[in-house]
């Protein structure tokens, strides 16, 4: 595996709400989030993988703006960070691309390198496999066992793989587990593995659900630890 920090893309245009979104469907989101509230004791890494098929492109509601409403729940708790400790990961499915993110702080001063990850990238191959990638996010997960650790996958999981192998797969990964099936109906299988939450996106949905999953998954590790005096 050969992930390396995201690579500084220059001047963008950042949204009103958030830091990017794919640079074909950039608007202003109108979604309010929060107080994140104080960082976590524990390190924190959050491993997001995004679908980019072809049924996943396009349209004006979350599954469209995944990628802005994603950097706005970034930003949101990047903003409050004062520890440094807490990162974000950014895997597309299904090959390497050049806007895979190796594990890197929330900190404003590296939101230009996550806001390059969080694009459709221009060499993806559009594939509906995420098995490989999954198993990029695993290895990720197995090197990071210090950290507080949470797997957040976006996809209509309309894939090529065998659902119940993913199933076991994902129930497998060292990681909160978190699968946001969006337009589609989650797969049943789902249900049969306590360690995969599942939340579904439906068809049309108004933006801000895609932001909600990405700030739940930032902020649940600083509500469920207790700070010492």
């Amino acid at each position: 595996m050969s992930l390396l920090p995201g690579r500084l893309a220059g001047p963008s245009t950042m949204g009103a709400g958030g830091l990017a979104g794919t640079r074909s469907s950039r608007v202003s989101l109108n979604i309010t989030l929060p107080p994140p509230g104080k960082c976590a004791i524990r390190p924190t890494l959050l491993i997001m993988l995004f679908d980019d098929s072809g049924s996943m492109l396009g349209g004006n509601d979350s599954t469209g703006l995944r990628y802005q409403e994603a950097a706005l729940a970034v930003r949101a708790v990047g903003k409050r960070c004062r520890c440094g400790r807490e990162r974000v990961a950014v895997l597309h499915m299904n090959r390497p691309t050049c806007g895979d993110l190796a594990p890197t702080p929330i900190r404003q001063r590296d939101w230009p390198a996550i806001e390059n990850a969080l694009e459709i990238p221009g060499d993806t191959d559009g594939a509906s496999a995420i098995t490989a990638t999954l198993g990029r996010a695993t290895q990720i997960a197995a090197t990071h066992q210090d950290h507080q650790i949470c797997l957040l996958v976006f996809s209509d999981f309309e894939l090529i793989d065998n659902m119940h192998q993913l199933a076991f797969d994902l129930a497998a990964v060292p990681a909160d587990v978190r699968a946001v099936a969006m337009r589609s109906q989650p797969p049943a299988v789902f249900d049969e593995f306590d360690r995969i939450a599942v939340t579904h996106i439906p068809t049309g949905q108004q933006p801000g659900m895609v932001a909600e999953a990405v700030f739940a998954a930032l902020t649940d590790p600083r509500k469920s630890q207790v700070r010492r005096k």
